[in-house]
């Protein structure tokens, strides 16, 4: 037996193991002895099924129960099964920790190399099963009268031959296509056009007109007659690096650049490098006269800055983007960057490094949110210098069904990537530089022209033309469009998509998607972030404990959010004279009360000075104007859980709350949070939430259930902060202070939570 000892971590970028050499055919005589750690700790996964897992070169996934695992000394050892082995190559691995069918964790990747045994290599599918393993297999399933096992792998197997069956060449088509071919004999089977210029040369002894080394020139060109697939493939990629000799307000040729102590970049930036981004507009008269320069932070993905610089004029003010917008690699002319490759689920985003635009469905290591039948946009474009040329790829993703669900991500070409990002902006769809201006169009869109019907790809100047967005009327000048083609094999040009911006403000856009074919065109929609003009925060003592209004307040642009949550209170009508005027359902009650109604707030004025100090909350929610109030989030549940209520009085005292304020505030937009993982019942006892009941030998995951059913019963939107939060046992000490309530960087998290749902609802 050969063991591999290694020390794994959960927590840390990078696990050095050292060589791990595994031969193929050596069956059932190689492990891994691992350590699981975590923070430098050892790792506890106490209860938790272990998987080993691997990702071969072909992008299939293959894992295996681990079934030797020492608990107490967070270690386990695998005996490497012989489908981990299938090719002779670096394969990538990880353990990952399982509750069900649910991931609780995993650690970080580690490789392993494969070399050759006594078997062949095996390049394409799963795994290839042995007679002996087979004759396992089937004894196991009889031992066990269990069919399941068998039923499936038939199942597998009966898809592999579909595939193939649907991807083998057909006979006739095999047939005509040699039958195109040269042969022997064949009449007027080769013209001039496709001889080499060295036959060419050779037939006429030198004397026919060839086009030699460096001998063409602009003027024997014919317009469009060169497509960007015929020029250099770093083109897009600016080989100038931007450093101290160079100002920005002097850079007005498109293309790409890495920009580092360069002069004039955004203030707060410093002197952080970051990529540059420069396309030109313009008119017949005045070509590549403006330029939309886009900076991109390379330490932080998520901050961007625009802005417009004039030649012979002062140039904007830089203006902070709502997020990482969107450098998008865009198509020159002809509908090259329309590429016809389909992102199946036989793509894996992770290493697709070709440039262009996409449309697909199911590829791997999509945004999570998209389903596997989710169609969606991919526009992919590489960034780099003259000596890390396209070593940078920028991915942002467009879901057709819902063009607001849009994603973007780097993805550097070792094979790491940075985490898919939503953002405000649908944004900066920036042109970048083909060839000398190919995408500055030479017509002035005014009066004469009609939005609807400019299909052509290109960067155009629009002051009055028809159908343009009714936030840009003919008094605010001028405004620059944005237009580019969509389409897949059958259809390359079919859909478009505009994106108009204001001459003003880089941040002030609109987009809409236009079907060419069916003469179709969707609304105008605005990127702008969406601005938020009032707020009320109801809760318990996690919104009473004031740690996430003012991150909140900052993420929506807005004063400070008013403290309106009571300690100790539920949904539920609860008992204990000093928390039952301040439940919710009776808090609900005192709101539709009418104001001239004398007994409106009295039970709560009369308890408010007690122990529980809720004085200064009752005044804040007394002041709210629930008539004109916009949000209303409500963040109960955890205490509902810990003192024991029934789900179904839970669920039915939060629908009748819901019902009354729907009823009375049919404008109000409600947002429902679901009640966060907690470390500990009471303090001190470390009963984590995910394993441990309350009272009624319920789990806290049952009332986050019961809290979302609610939501939809009443269809109001929420987010299940449970799950979603990032909030759990290995950063919880971060998070929290005491194991149920948020820290600083706890209300951070709960702001950006809420504010991202503010953002994607109503």
């Amino acid at each position: 037996m050969t063991e591999h000892f290694i020390t794994l971590s959960t927590t840390e970028p990078n696990n050095y193991v050292g060589l791990i050499k595994l031969r193929q055919g050596d069956i059932a005589s190689q492990s891994i002895q691992a350590t699981i750690t975590a923070n430098g700790q050892l790792f506890k996964f106490d209860r938790l099924s272990v998987f080993f897992n691997a990702v071969l070169p072909n992008g299939n996934v293959i894992r295996d129960k681990v079934t030797e695992v020492d608990y107490a000394n967070s270690k386990l050892n695998y005996i490497v099964a012989d489908s981990f082995l299938q090719e002779v190559t670096q394969v990538t691995a990880w353990f990952s920790f399982e509750n069900g069918d649910k991931i609780i964790d995993s650690t970080k990747n580690f490789q392993y190399s494969v070399i050759a045994g006594w078997k062949e290599c095996i390049p394409q599918g799963n795994y290839i099963y042995e007679l002996s393993e087979i004759q396992r297999e089937i004894e196991e399933i009889i031992g066990n009268k269990d069919f399941t096992s068998l039923i499936s792998k038939i199942d597998s197997a009966t898809t592999e031959i579909v595939f193939l069956d649907s991807t083998k060449a057909d006979k006739n088509e095999v047939a005509q296509g040699l039958a195109n071919k040269v042969d022997k004999g064949g009449n007027e089977q080769v013209s001039w056009a496709n001889l080499s210029q060295e036959a060419k040369k050779n037939i006429s002894g030198d004397k026919v007109a060839v086009v030699g080394d460096n001998s063409v020139t602009t003027s024997t060109v014919a317009d469009n007659a060169i497509t960007r697939a015929k020029t250099n493939k770093y083109s897009q990629t600016n080989e100038k690096y931007l450093d101290s000799n160079y100002d920005l307000n002097t850079v007005f040729e498109e293309g790409r650049y890495v920009a580092t102590t360069a002069t004039n970049k955004p203030s707060d930036v410093g002197t952080a490098s970051g990529f540059l981004v420069v396309e030109p507009f313009g008119d017949k008269n005045n070509p590549n006269s403006w330029v939309l320069q886009t900076f991109y932070s390379w330490i932080n993905q998520d901050i961007s800055y625009s802005r417009i610089l004039i030649k012979g004029s002062n140039a904007s003010t830089w203006v902070k983007n709502a997020s990482f917008t969107t450098i998008n690699a865009d198509n020159l002319n002809d509908g090259f960057m329309t590429d016809t490759t389909k992102l199946t689920s036989a793509i894996d985003l992770n290493g697709f490094r070709k440039e262009g635009h996409f449309m697909g469905a199911g590829a791997k290591n999509r945004p999570s949110s998209y389903g596997d039948s989710d169609t969606f946009f991919l526009i992919n474009q590489q960034f780099g210098d003259a000596n890390t040329r396209n070593a940078w790829s920028l991915q942002r993703t467009i879901l057709y069904s819902n063009p607001t669900k849009s994603f973007e991500r780097l993805v550097y070409n070792n094979g790491s990537t940075s985490s898919w990002k939503a953002f405000g902006n649908f944004g900066a769809m920036n042109h970048a530089e083909m060839s000398e201006t190919p995408l500055t169009a030479f017509d002035m869109l005014d009066k004469n022209y009609n939005l609807n019907n400019i299909f052509k790809e290109g960067n155009y100047v629009v002051t009055d033309a028809y159908n343009r967005p009714s936030q840009f009327p003919a008094a605010d000048g001028t405004g620059y469009l944005v237009v580019k083609p969509f389409g897949g094999k059958y259809d390359p040009y079919r859909w478009v998509i505009q994106t108009m911006y204001s001459g003003y403000d880089a941040q002030v856009q609109y987009f809409r998607y236009m079907d060419m074919k069916s003469n179709i065109q969707s609304p105008w929609k605005t990127t702008t972030p969406r601005e938020v003009t009032s707020i009320c925060c109801m809760g318990d003592s996690i919104t009473q404990n004031d740690k996430y209004q003012s991150p909140l307040s900052k993420l929506l642009g807005i004063p400070k959010i008013k403290v309106t949550g009571f300690g100790g209170t539920t949904v539920c009508d609860r008992d204990e004279a000093d928390y039952k005027p301040f439940s919710f359902i009776n808090l609900v009650h005192e709101i539709v009360k009418a104001s001239d109604d004398t007994t409106k707030w009295a039970a709560q004025d009369a308890v408010a000075a007690n122990t529980q100090d809720y004085d200064t909350a009752l005044t804040n929610l007394k002041a709210v104007d629930f008539k004109n109030l916009e949000y209303l989030t409500l963040f109960y549940g955890t205490n509902d859980y810990g003192l024991g209520y029934t789900l179904e009085n839970y669920q039915d005292t939060y629908k009748k709350a819901l019902s009354i304020l729907q009823y009375n505030f049919p404008r109000l937009k409600i947002i429902v949070l679901s009640p966060m993982w907690r470390q500990r019942n009471s303090l001190g006892d470390n009963k984590d939430a995910d394993y441990n009941t309350n009272g009624l030998g319920k789990y806290l995951k049952e009332y986050v259930d019961a809290t979302i059913e609610v939501s939809k019963t009443q269809k109001v939107p929420f987010k299940d902060m449970y799950h979603e939060s990032g909030v759990g046992i290995n950063n919880y000490s971060t998070m929290m202070i005491d194991g149920l309530h948020p820290s600083d960087e706890g209300g951070k998290r709960i702001a950006e939570c809420i504010a991202g749902k503010i953002k994607n609802s109503y």
